[in-house]
């Protein structure tokens, strides 16, 4: 179920905000859950898929909460909805899918709304693997990277590492489709969890190992970071 967050600190706006979203995905299932202070949501323990958020709050700051929610889930897609422009610098710095003005525009909403659940959808997209005779499902957005090690492929996921029989090709390619790169002839790294790209190795949230970056993939690894980017932002 997609899960999508309101938080603003006068609520007469969280209420607008809620009655449009109902409106446009009534077709959809989802839950809504609202706050009016970033602490508040981020003392919730909900996962949150979709998230509404002002910028100017008191106590903690619309851009501060993002980060904070970043560290445990940098893939929530974050709309900025504020009637100031002077924090654009910011608002783009903490990964913001999309900068709306009050009051909203429920057309406007609604086209931008539509497009992250098709981000969401990409991004939630589950994989089948064998581990051990069994077959265990896995969301893509939990693989951190992928690493082919002679005949064993290790999965790199949020809290553990899972290893089987395989080859990258069996799923570098459909990974690939849905927000992964290469970044060496033995690694394919999910995107959504770079945190620096350097001269010869990447870091992803979260890890502490360096990700190899060879040079043959170097420039394709960029324009796909890129495109990847835009995608999340326009």
């Amino acid at each position: 179920m997609l899960n999508i967050a309101i938080c603003d600190d006068e609520e007469k706006y969280v209420l607008q905000t809620k009655e449009k979203v109902i409106n446009i995905l009534k077709d959809f299932e989802f839950e809504i859950s609202t706050y009016t202070s970033g602490r508040d949501i981020i003392s919730d323990s909900k996962r949150i898929d979709i998230l509404f958020i002002d910028i100017e709050m008191p106590d903690l700051s619309g851009i501060e909460t993002i980060k904070i929610l970043r560290e445990s889930n940098p893939s929530v897609i974050v709309f900025i909805i504020t009637n100031y422009t002077n924090y654009m610098t910011d608002v783009f710095r903490v990964g913001t899918f999309q900068f709306l003005k009050k009051p909203l525009n429920e057309d406007d909403l609604k086209y931008d709304l539509l497009r992250a659940i098709d981000v969401y959808k990409k991004e939630h997209f589950q994989i089948k693997i064998r581990e051990n005779d069994k077959i265990r499902i896995i969301d893509i957005s939990k693989i951190k990277y992928l690493e082919i090690y002679q005949k064993e492929l290790k999965f790199r996921l949020l809290k553990e590492t899972v290893i089987i029989r395989g080859k990258m090709f069996e799923y570098g390619e459909l990974l690939q489709m849905y927000g992964f790169a290469k970044t060496h002839k033995s690694f394919l790294i999910n995107m959504a969890y770079i945190k620096r790209i350097g001269q010869n190795e990447i870091e992803l949230e979260g890890i502490d190992e360096k990700i190899p970056l060879s040079r043959n993939y170097k420039e394709s690894l960029l324009s796909a970071f890129n495109k990847f980017l835009m995608e999340k932002t326009i």
